[in-house]
């Protein structure tokens, strides 16, 4: 089986059935981002040691995670179901119309510079965690690739001026 799906890969079919063709494990962490953009709020009225800077800062990487999620997404599969609703449980209608790549990509730049306005500084930690976060650099970073995609894709000037400055930051 593993054998056969590699060479459906290796035509062109990105088969539902497909184990290396599967939307799960992408729409797993974009719902649990969006788990959390739902929730966190509501802990600041909870626990007030959560400010809203704590909260802000948060709201960030989970932004750019789901964005990068869906970037992945578009390029492999161009059509995706695009949602910014958390699923928390079974008896939400979990049928989400496929919306074209333009329209998710510029929802993604959206979300990317609300994130990068809170996103934490590069330099804020010394220990593993200035790797195991999302920060500002790579939120611009992530912003750079899906406007130099879609310039390749719409040959836009502005979209690869975009990407440049993006780099340039």
């Amino acid at each position: 089986v593993v054998l056969e799906d590699l060479i459906e890969i290796n035509t062109g079919n990105t088969q539902y059935d497909n184990e290396f063709a599967t939307w799960n494990a992408f729409y797993t962490v974009i719902n649990n981002c969006n788990l959390v953009l739902a929730r966190a709020a509501a802990v600041m009225q909870e626990d007030p040691s959560y400010t809203e800077g704590d909260y802000l800062s948060d709201c960030s990487p989970m932004l750019a995670l789901r964005s990068l999620c869906y970037f992945y997404l578009v390029r492999a599969y161009r059509d995706v179901p695009y949602t910014t609703v958390a699923f928390m449980n079974s008896s939400q209608n979990v049928d989400i119309p496929q919306s074209a790549p333009e329209t998710v990509l510029r929802a993604c730049v959206a979300d990317l510079e609300q994130a990068e306005k809170n996103a934490i500084s590069p330099l804020a930690f010394a220990d593993w965690r200035r790797v195991g976060y999302f920060t500002r650099d790579g939120i611009q970073a992530l912003l750079a690739d899906i406007y130099l995609w879609l310039g390749s894709v719409n040959h836009s000037s502005t979209d690869y001026t975009k990407a440049v400055e993006y780099c340039d930051k």
